[in-house]
């Protein structure tokens, strides 16, 4: 099989979905500086895989319509929009890292995510997007903000601009 269609499958997916989701958010800003939680508790028993980056609450009230008119709005940001064949690969090696542990139906799916993804679909569009954390602990999950930050570009121009910006984060 063609490796560059191997690189391209999972940056597809990840437009395939993002299409899905229709978010928008007029020009997004870098959010590069979000600490990640370390997971532990104070007598360093590891918690659950739900660990998420602060804050821990976010900064605006978004709705899911919110968060898919904010989406479709960005601009479209890809992989190959960079110039160097080492940067690209990071990128798409981010890209599938993080949309193993955040996208349905993938063998690395956080439960956190199959939480969101069940909510999402019961509910009505102007619902909560971060309705009992489910969002949160799903994008801004430490395993996958570190992830999306293997890649500078991904995740300052596709990750953080879709997933935690547009949420109000």
């Amino acid at each position: 099989m063609n490796t560059k269609l191997l690189i391209a499958l999972p940056i597809l997916a990840l437009l395939s979905i993002g299409a899905v989701f229709l978010i928008a958010h007029k020009k997004a800003h870098v959010v590069d500086n979000i600490p990640v939680v370390d997971g532990t508790t104070v007598d360093e028993t590891p918690k659950d895989n739900n660990t998420t980056v602060d804050p821990i609450t976010p900064k605006n009230t978004v709705d899911i319509d919110d968060w898919q008119r904010c989406f479709q709005k960005l601009p479209v940001k890809m992989c190959d929009d960079l110039t160097t064949e080492a940067d690209r690969s990071d990128c798409y090696s981010a890209s599938y890292q993080a949309s193993q542990l955040v996208f349905p139906d993938t063998t690395k799916e956080l439960p956190s995510c199959v939480s969101f993804y069940q909510y999402q679909k019961a509910s009505q569009t102007d619902a909560p997007v971060n309705y009992n954390k489910y969002y949160q602990d799903c994008f801004l999950n430490a395993d996958a903000v570190k992830a999306a930050k293997t890649s500078a570009y991904y995740y300052n121009s596709i990750y953080a601009p879709k997933y935690i910006t547009c949420a109000g984060f």
